[in-house]
């Protein structure tokens, strides 16, 4: 029993300087969080000031900068590790505060460019926000997980739209983009919302509070307004005080982010705080417990533990095994929607038959990613995992935008029907064709992180006929059944990287739109029994023709 209680011991001591530890961690982070959030509004700042030509009034906000800057500097508690292989201005505080005056020197004396100042900034965002990152990796517990990702997200984000800030404020003050700042521009916008997008959903409760002081606002109002202007980059006469009134806009959102990290960082802390708590309550309590053991009976002692522990163990299995249980339904519940149509999912969570159903026309798609097996065999299970968590979450976010259903998939495979289980009025066509587009359009901007390589999809996409049922007892999946569906997923073999891979029947429905461009395919790929197939290239976006074009991606969705 002493040995016992002197494992207990050490464990709960050994537990709590860990705790201690993360809680620190966090704390660093959340200083560091801040120093990102200051160089962004300075590169930002820098940007409007060479736009402007020197504008005065854009000369003092700068100056104000660089003095807040160095303060938030010289506030960082512990100087993050770094290893020999980092640039030199990152070995220590002294160096970057060095490199970053060296830099406003030659800025004043207008020796620098617009993209020289916003990389110098971003480098350095790039580095503070990569430690963020470790407060994650110290924080990974079933507690503290999520809420550490969702702070690391809104972090990127923010660091992101203040890049869009800085760029945007060279539009207005310069009266125009250059082709290279204007992709700048629509990288960080991109990157800006897909972060927050992940964070939302990591942390849900948190972004929502985000989304209360900003939704439908005045503020959102003015920014998308700006935005749209940004965005056609038509060349106009430099306006200054136009390109003031954009910064002001972008750092009162950037401000709303400030709440909503402060709220994570909050919440992780306390998490922590608690853990440390309870510690060194138990550290407490287990000193207790082995003096008693060594002045009472050891007989008495040790069965007195074993009812107190047996009871108190009980009790806590009973009550976690409630809430698991409750947690568990809701999960199934919300699972049945994610695994099936929404009609589908409501007739089987009240009992109801569902029949299978014939139809008479529906157009279906395969795709795939090219190399998936050689991809996944160059990573580790986590960096699999995480790279099929992203992939999947951008391409759920781009079906959501259309009028199909997405069915079973595995790996990097997608299978995606459009006419059922409601019939759409031979909207199906267009909205797979245009979904096929959206889906090359997404893997081009999609970041792989663990792999060098893009990300190429291969697809193919038949229309015609099919049956449609619930199969299986068990493990029940939403299903088709036919020619159509095995000659789609034909042209997704057949087909070629980044490349779409239509058959006959698709072309036709196509061609009557109007809106899409297609080409025949030179060559008769083998399983297709001699029938004519076609490479569909592109939307027009000039031709509507009643068909609604979804894609809100800024790259072109023509395919080379």
């Amino acid at each position: 029993m002493l040995i016992q209680n002197s494992i207990y011991l050490q464990e709960a001591q050994t537990e709590k300087a860990v705790g201690e530890k993360v809680s620190d961690e966090i704390v660093l982070s959340t200083q560091k969080g801040l120093i990102a959030v200051k160089l962004a509004v300075e590169r930002g700042t820098t940007a409007l000031y060479l736009s402007s030509e020197g504008d005065p009034t854009v000369y003092q906000r700068l100056i104000k900068m660089y003095e807040e800057t160095d303060e938030v500097l010289n506030a960082l508690k512990k100087w993050p590790r770094v290893s020999r292989d980092e640039p030199w201005q990152f070995q220590s505080r002294e160096n970057l505060q060095s490199y970053i005056r060296d830099n406003r020197q030659v800025l004043l004396a207008n020796q620098t460019t617009f993209g020289q100042q916003i990389e110098f900034y971003t480098n350095i965002n790039v580095f503070f926000l990569s430690h963020v990152g470790d407060m994650v990796r110290e924080g990974d517990t079933s507690k503290l997980w999520t809420t550490s990702v969702a702070y690391h997200m809104m972090l990127t984000s923010k660091d992101y739209i203040g890049l869009e800030r800085a760029v945007g404020s060279i539009y207005f003050a310069k009266g125009g983009l250059s082709e290279e700042d204007e992709g700048r521009y629509h990288e960080a916008r991109y990157r800006g919302q897909s972060f927050l997008d992940a964070a939302r959903w990591y942390s849900p409760q948190t972004v929502a509070i985000f989304d209360r002081e900003f939704q439908n606002t005045t503020l959102q109002n003015n920014i998308l307004r700006m935005r749209e202007t940004i965005l056609k980059n038509e060349k106009t006469t430099p306006a200054v005080a136009e390109g003031l009134k954009w910064f002001d806009n972008m750092t009162t959102y950037i401000s709303i982010f400030r709440e909503a990290e402060k709220h994570l960082a909050g919440k992780i802390i306390t998490i922590s705080d608690d853990k440390v708590e309870k510690s060194s309550t138990e550290v407490t309590i287990d000193i207790v417990v082995l003096v008693l053991v060594i002045v009472a009976s050891l007989l008495i002692t040790s069965g007195i533990y074993r009812m107190a522990n047996d009871t108190q163990s009980f009790a806590s299995r009973l009550t976690e095994q409630t809430e698991e249980l409750n947690e568990e339904r809701q999960k199934a519940e919300k699972l049945l929607c994610q695994i099936f149509p929404k009609s589908i999912a409501q007739s089987m969570t009240k009992n109801k038959a569902v029949p299978p159903k014939y139809f008479d026309m529906v157009t279906i798609m395969f795709s795939d990613i090219v190399g998936f097996a050689r991809i996944s065999a160059s990573l580790s299970s986590n960096q699999l995992i995480d790279l099929l968590n992203r992939l999947y979450h951008t391409f759920d976010s781009v079906i959501d935008q259309y009028d199909a259903t997405k069915l079973d998939g595995s790996g990097g495979a997608y299978e995606v029907v459009s006419g059922l289980p409601t019939v759409n009025d031979g909207q199906h066509p267009g909205e797979i064709a245009s979904l096929a587009l959206h889906f090359l359009s997404a893997a081009e901007v999609f970041d792989p992180v663990h792999v060098s390589c893009k990300i190429k999809l291969r697809i193919g996409i038949n229309t015609g006929p099919c049956v449609a049922g619930v199969v299986g007892y068990k493990r029940p999946r939403y299903q088709v059944f036919g020619d159509t569906v095995t000659t789609a997923k034909t042209l997704e073999t057949t087909s070629e990287g980044n490349k779409i891979h239509i058959s006959g029947a698709t072309n036709e429905e196509l061609v009557l739109t109007g809106v899409y461009k297609t080409m025949p395919r030179a060559d008769v790929p083998k399983g297709m029994k001699g029938s004519k197939t076609f490479w569909l290239l592109s939307k027009a976006t000039s031709k509507m023709a009643g068909s609604q074009d979804h894609s809100t991606f800024s790259v072109s969705l023509k395919v080379k």
